[in-house]
Order: structure tokens, then sequence, then C-alpha cells
């Protein structure tokens, strides 16, 4: 009787540690998975942080980037209306008449505005 109980509470031991075994390695394994998974985490909120705060420019380059832009729009609209013209002097718009319309060359300074009739 003392043999037979001995017997199962020692494959019961047994049981139990081979349990324990495959308990522990799935405990490793979890713990490596969420050290990995933590890690992605990071990562991602550190991505999300910069996209939302914004691209970062080196502020060097913005002004010479903005000054060419303003350069070009500027003989952009210089030059495209003297082509679509023929270089000829464009008449007053709507009826505005502005410092060199004026046929009186008596005018004042204050007449050398642009007045809309």
């Amino acid at each position: 009787m003392k043999y037979e109980l001995f017997s199962v509470l020692a494959n019961r031991v047994h049981e139990v540690e081979e349990e324990k075994s495959f308990l522990s390695k799935k405990v490793r394994t979890l713990e490596a998975a969420n050290a990995k998974l933590t890690a992605q985490v990071k990562r991602l909120q550190v991505a999300m942080s910069a996209a939302v705060k914004g691209p970062q420019t080196n502020p060097a380059v913005v002004p010479a980037a903005t000054t060419l832009l303003v350069l070009i729009l500027s003989l952009a609209l210089v030059v495209l209306p003297t082509m679509q013209q023929g270089g000829k002097k464009m008449p007053p718009m709507n009826g505005m008449v502005g410092t060199f319309d004026d046929p009186n060359p008596n005018t004042s300074i204050a007449g050398n505005f642009i007045t809309i009739h």
C-alpha cells in the first residue's frame, strides 16, 4: 500500500515537473516576444511624434529655396505680361487711371495716386 502511494506520488511529481519545465519555456518565449513588441511600440511612438511635429528641415536651406521661388515668381510676373502684350503698353483696367495715364502734366503729387472712376 505504501509502495503504491509512493509510486503514484512520484508519478505526480514527475508530471508536475514536466509541466513546470514546459511552462517555464513558454514564459521565456512570451517574455522575448513581449520585449520585441515593446521595442516596436517605442519605435512607432517616436515615428508618430515625429509625424505630428512635422518634418524637420534645415533652416539654412529653407530661406535659400524660398528666395529662389520668390525670384522666379517675380520674374514670371514681370516677363509674362510683357510677352503676352508684345511689349505694348497695357491700357488701364476697368476705368482705373494711374500716374502715367493722367493727361494733365501739371497735376499735383496728390493727384498721382490711382483713382477708380
